[in-house]
């Protein structure tokens, strides 16, 4: 799709800046002050994934300040295409937790966790 090959090049353009010496967690922390909510989530996401992948800030950290901001989308189609596209980008990141997992070091991405429950013999 058009729209991730523009958001890919937005994402190369923040690397370009890592690599001039602009600090990601600043970009990150600038784009938050943009006014729509919408813009304001696929740039987050964008230096969100940047500052990840160079390592300037821990990805349970981003992942979970992203999710808390995706709520705030109202539309179901918008919210679904940009969690999409969140989880796109920070599927390498992910935490998988199961059963025995500890809950202080997973993140919730907003569904619900399906246990299965072990049957009495």
């Amino acid at each position: 799709m058009l729209v991730f090959s523009f958001l890919n090049e937005l994402e190369n353009f923040f690397l370009e800046e890592k690599r001039r010496g602009r600090k990601m967690l600043d970009v990150y922390e600038a784009v938050q002050q943009s006014s729509e909510i919408l813009q304001r989530l696929y740039l987050m996401i964008a230096a969100g994934v940047v500052c990840v992948k160079v390592k300037e800030a821990p990805a349970k950290e981003i992942m979970r300040d992203l999710c808390e901001m995706t709520k705030g989308i109202q539309n179901p189609t918008r919210g679904l295409f940009l969690r999409y596209y969140m989880l796109k980008k920070l599927k390498d990141c992910l935490l998988y937790t199961s059963d025995a997992a500890d809950e202080r070091s997973s993140v919730d991405l907003g569904g619900r966790r399906i246990i299965k429950k072990k049957k009495k013999e």
